[in-house]
C-alpha cells in the first residue's frame, strides 16, 4: 500500500496533508494492517484523500483524520481509540469490530457504513450522519449522539446504556432487542421505528415522536415518556411498570395485555386505544381521556379515575373496577370519576392518591 501510511517511523507523528512518508529506517505496514516495529499511533491525516484504503486491523489510536475522505475504506478491526474524525467522510466504510472508544466523530458522514459489533463507548457523534448505517451488536454505552441522523439504521441488539440520544432521527430504524437503559431520548424522532423487545428501563423519552412505533414486549419500567407522541403505536405486552406517561398521546395505540401497574397516565389522551386485558392496577388516570377505549378484561384495581373521561367506554363483565368489583350494566361509573358524587371512591394507593404535583424535571 502506498501513500500516507505506507512507511512510518515507530511512535512518530505522520506527515501532514497526505504526503508519502519515506524516511530511512522505517518499516512498511503489513497487508493485514499489523506492524512489528512501527505503528502509526498519533499520526496526522487531516483532509487526506484515503478513499478505499485498506487499514484492516491497523493501529490508528490518537490519529487525526479530521475532514479526511475515507469513503469505502476498509477499517475492519482497526484501532481508532481517541482518534479525531470530525467531519470525516466514511460513507460505506467497513468498520466492523473497529475500536472507536472515545473517538471524536462530530459531524462525520457515516451513511451506509458497516459498524457491526464496533466499539464506540463514550465516542462523540453529535450531528453525525448515520443514515442506513449497519450497527447490530454495536457497543455505544455513554456515547453522545445528540442531533445525529440514524434514519433507517440497523441497531438490532446494540448496547446504548446511558447514551445521549436527544433530538436524534431514528425514524424507521430497527432497535429490536437493543439495550437503552438510562438513555436520554428526549425529543428524539422514532416514528415507525422497530423497538420490539428492546429495554428502555429508566430511560428519558420526554416529548419524543413515536407514532406508529413497534414496541411489543418492550421493557419501559420506570421510563419517563411525558409528553411523548405514541399515536398508533403497538405496545402489546409491553412492560410499563411505574412508567411516566403523563400528557402523552396514545390515540389508537395498542396496549393489549400491557403491564401498566402504577403507571402515571395523568392527562393522557387514550381515545380509541386498545387496553384489553391490560394491567392498570394502581395506575393514575386522573384527567385522562378514554373515549371509545377498549377495556374489556382490563384490571383497574386501585386505579385513580378522578376527572377522567370514559365516554362510550368499552368495559365489560370481565373488567375489574378500582374497588375490585366487576363491571355490570348497572354500575355507576361516575362514582369513580366525579369527586362530587355522594359515594365517590378513590384509591388508597400512594402512587395514585390526590397529592400536590411534583415539579417536572428535565
Amino acid at each position: 500500500m502506498s501513500g500516507l501510511f505506507s512507511k512510518v517511523r515507530p511512535r512518530r507523528r505522520l506527515p501532514q496533508g497526505g504526503d508519502s512518508a519515506s524516511t530511512e529506517g522505517t518499516s512498511p505496514v503489513a497487508p493485514d494492517g499489523s506492524q512489528e516495529s512501527g505503528r502509526p499511533i498519533g499520526g496526522v491525516g487531516q483532509g487526506a484523500q484515503l478513499q478505499r484504503s485498506d487499514f484492516q486491523g491497523a493501529r490508528l489510536e490518537w490519529n487525526d483524520f479530521q475532514d479526511a475522505n475515507l469513503e469505502e475504506a476498509r477499517l475492519e478491526g482497526a484501532h481508532l481509540e481517541v482518534a479525531k474524525l470530525q467531519r470525516a467522510r466514511l460513507v460505506r466504510a467497513d468498520l466492523r469490530r473497529a475500536r472507536l472508544i472515545k473517538a471524536s466523530l462530530q459531524g462525520a458522514d457515516l451513511q451506509e457504513a458497516d459498524l457491526e459489533a464496533a466499539e464506540l463507548g463514550e465516542a462523540k457523534l453529535q450531528g453525525a450522519n448515520l443514515r442506513y448505517a449497519n450497527l447490530p451488536q454495536a457497543r455505544l454505552g455513554q456515547t453522545d449522539l445528540q442531533g445525529a441522523d440514524l434514519t433507517g439504521a440497523n441497531l438490532k441488539g446494540a448496547w446504548l446504556l446511558g447514551a445521549n440520544l436527544q433530538e436524534v432521527q431514528l425514524g424507521h430504524a430497527s432497535l429490536q432487542g437493543a439495550y437503552l437503559g438510562e438513555a436520554n431520548l428526549s425529543r428524539a424522532s422514532l416514528e415507525f421505528a422497530d423497538l420490539q423487545k428492546a429495554t428502555l428501563t429508566g430511560a428519558k423519552v420526554r416529548e419524543a415522536q413515536l407514532r406508529g412505533a413497534k414496541l411489543q414486549a418492550t421493557r419501559l419500567a420506570g421510563a419517563d415518556l411525558q409528553g411523548a407522541d405514541l399515536r398508533e403505536s403497538n405496545l402489546e405486552g409491553a412492560h410499563l411498570l411505574r412508567t411516566v406517561l403523563r400528557e402523552t398521546s396514545l390515540t389508537k395505540a395498542v396496549l393489549q395485555g400491557a403491564n401498566l401497574c402504577e403507571a402515571d397516565l395523568r392527562g393522557a389522551r387514550l381515545g380509541l386505544v386498545n387496553l384489553k386485558a391490560a394491567n392498570l392496577s394502581g395506575a393514575d388516570l386522573r384527567g385522562a381521556r378514554l373515549w371509545l377505549a377498549s377495556l374489556e378484561g382490563a384490571n383497574l384495581t386501585g386505579a385513580n379515575l378522578e376527572d377522567s373521561d370514559l365516554k362510550w367506554h368499552g368495559l365489560d363483565g370481565s373488567t375489574v373496577l378500582p374497588d375490585g368489583t366487576y363491571w355490570t350494566p348497572d354500575t355507576d361509573i361516575s362514582r369513580f370519576i366525579d369527586p362530587a358524587h355522594p359515594d365517590f371512591w378513590h384509591s388508597d394507593i400512594p402512587s395514585s392518591s390526590p397529592e400536590e404535583d411534583e415539579p417536572a424535571t428535565e
